[in-house]
């Protein structure tokens, strides 16, 4: 049995962690001076209340929109990286790989992602709103986001996308195929146990998982996940 690896260069996950921490520091500025903007205003008003509501401060459907796009453009980039490589593996033109079909599937699995991370983020500035933090102590907490969410994030969209361009080469390839979860470094317990676990190409893994990162899992079975999936003919 031959089995066709995706390869995707590092340079794609050191970008997608960039892209991202990128997102949260201009988050981060932007949460911050809407809080200074509000702040000021009540202030100015002598109003009794003057912390700034959650509202004011965090408009979650403008960043999950700005978030989405960032996502969809990782999963695009390495999606198209890792199919073409595992066609060209297959014997098939690389180029025959169709992007534009993924687009609309990538495109809701980056929105339903986007609203998650934010959902979490929102949360923390509710609190931070409660304890009647500064400006400045919301950037800093944006700087920690861009230190260590940022590359958690990026891992997990990483793993997933190139999970997913791997299973759509398959698929566009016309070949009978199965496909094979190979785990990385460090691996959960979950997916140790499934390791060079073979199923048919359309089948579930044992976590009903399609491929590594798969949106259809818990988050804690995606979060850093760096699993990697190869396809294989007879």
């Amino acid at each position: 049995m031959a089995s066709v690896a995706p390869k995707v260069p590092k340079r794609l996950l050191d970008d997608a962690t960039e892209q991202l921490a990128e997102f949260f520091r201009v988050q981060g500025a932007a949460i911050a001076a809407h809080l200074e903007d509000a702040t000021e205003a009540r202030a100015a008003a002598r109003r009794a209340r003057k912390t700034a509501t959650l509202d004011e401060v965090f408009d979650q459907q403008r960043w999950d929109r700005v978030l989405a796009l960032e996502i969809l453009t990782i999963a695009l980039s390495v999606s198209q990286t890792a199919g073409r490589s595992v066609l060209k593996g297959l014997g098939i033109d690389p180029d025959e790989y169709d992007t534009e079909r993924t687009r609309a599937w990538l495109a809701a699995h980056a929105s339903g992602v986007a609203s998650g991370i934010n959902g979490t983020t929102r949360y923390a500035i509710a609190d931070a709103l409660a304890a009647d933090v500064s400006p400045a102590e919301i950037r800093t907490l944006f700087d920690s986001y861009a230190a260590e969410r940022a590359p958690q994030i990026a891992q997990t969209e990483v793993t997933a996308s190139q999970g997913f361009g791997t299973h759509e080469a398959g698929r566009q390839s016309g070949k009978k195929l199965t496909k094979t979860w190979r785990t990385g470094k460090n691996p959960r317990a979950t997916h140790s146990r499934q390791n060079m676990q073979t199923v048919p190409l359309r089948g579930q893994f044992s976590n009903g998982a399609r491929w590594p990162g798969d949106s259809v899992l818990p988050a804690r079975e995606r979060a850093r996940c760096n699993c990697t999936m190869t396809v294989n003919q007879a």
